[in-house]
């Protein structure tokens, strides 16, 4: 699933394995690869389209470019939030389970629900945090720059997922949005998805 977001670009530039050991890989509006030698900030680009290509800079002779974050993958992305979230609560703080109702999230899961469920790239915070995991899991998410948080806002139970500079928040109670409209006051990225929620939220779909 991560292969089509920018969580799988990020994979490829942090020299990250597969399972099968070989260098991971992204595709999004370009194809990405890892180095084949595993070194961080060493990648691979194939078909790289005239759109996908900025500003040329002749002093320095670089060019910006254009990477999507999702190439209509966002309601995989916002399933893959809610089941590491939900996974990670029973490992380590199952109580917490008990004390939201998570139903529409997990008929969501079980496609019994198929309307878009948001989540919202930013890191900012809104609430005070504490880690999901604990100890070992904590030590060993560390290992490879992850983190998985919760938070409640508005009596409802929130996830963030990090990983390396990336990260994504989403709400596993509900598909309310009013928590979206005090993130997007002061966070100037504004990344909300799926992507034709940016429009509800007056942003550039661009």
């Amino acid at each position: 699933m991560l292969t089509k977001t920018i969580f799988g670009f990020e994979r490829a530039r942090k020299a990250i394995k597969t399972k099968k050991g070989k260098p991971a890989y992204s595709k999004t509006n370009v194809d990405v690869r890892g180095d084949d030698n595993f070194r961080k900030d060493f990648i691979k680009i194939y078909n790289l389209k005239p759109e996908d290509f900025g500003e040329w800079d002749p002093k320095t002779k670089t060019f910006k470019m254009t990477f999507k974050n999702f190439d209509n993958s966002e309601n995989a992305t916002s399933k893959f939030l809610i089941k590491v979230a939900i996974e990670s609560l029973r490992r380590s703080k199952a109580l917490i389970l008990q004390e939201y109702n998570m139903d529409q999230a997990k008929s969501f899961l079980l496609n019994k629900e198929t309307k878009d469920w948001p989540f919202v790239m930013t890191d900012k915070v809104i609430a005070k945090e504490e880690s999901i995991p604990t100890f070992t899991d904590k030590y060993e998410l560390s290992k490879i720059d992850c983190r998985l948080k919760m938070f409640v806002w508005n009596g409802e139970l929130f996830f963030r997922f990090v990983y390396s500079h990336l990260q994504a928040v989403i709400n596993l109670c509900s598909r309310n949005t009013d928590w979206i409209n005090v993130i997007l006051k002061d966070d100037k990225f504004k990344e909300v998805y799926p992507e034709h929620l940016k429009t509800k939220f007056g942003l550039s779909t661009i």
